[in-house]
């Protein structure tokens, strides 16, 4: 799939990662050679990879043990801030509790988002069809990535789904580190 300003392309991975936390929070994890088809490319320093790594490291890394305290809903998309990093949500974000599903726009979405505030995220996932951001009550917050959900009512496609925005140790926004999916 291509991505703004560049193209899809199946590129080698590197023989090994670096020591460091690994994709299952392993230290010192590494990785056998594989393919990894390159999602996106904004510049030649940003590349996601399918496998959800960028560069070696897990984008949702920092958010885990993180504080969800702000959740603002802009006028085409829903904002989350977790520790001053901002997730960005172009499709209709999911909130699973043990209730049910509320998929924003529709009935009780809005409250089952705002009922996350305050909530610690304890881990997170990334796979073909969704980002999911489980909480330590019990809630799961899940970012649609599916072509479904990028399709608008007009047969547009949105060529993005979730941003990614991540803070400094200042909780300063760091937008050359975004992340795209």
């Amino acid at each position: 799939m291509p991505g703004p300003g560049g193209a899809a392309a199946y590129c080698p991975a590197p023989k090994q990662q670096a020591a460091g936390r690994g994709r299952s929070g392993d230290e010192g994890a590494t990785r056998p050679e594989r393919s990894r088809r390159l999602l996106t490319v904004q510049s030649s320093a940003f590349k996601i990879w399918d496998d959800g790594l960028v560069h070696g490291q897990e984008p949702l890394a920092p958010l885990r043990r993180g504080d969800l305290d702000t959740i603002s809903f802009v006028r085409d998309y829903v904002e989350v801030r977790i520790d001053y990093n901002v997730l960005r949500c172009f499709t209709g974000p999911i909130v699973r509790t043990r209730s049910g599903d509320f998929r924003f726009p529709g009935r009780g979405s809005r409250d089952a988002l705002c009922g996350l505030i305050g909530s610690v995220i304890s881990r997170t996932h990334v796979g073909d069809e969704a980002i999911e951001l489980h909480t330590e009550s019990g809630q799961t917050l899940v970012l649609p990535l599916d072509e479904r959900s990028r399709t608008m009512p007009d047969g547009h496609l949105l060529p993005e789904a979730v941003h990614l925005v991540p803070a400094d140790e200042r909780g300063r926004l760091v937008v050359a580190k975004m992340f795209i999916w």
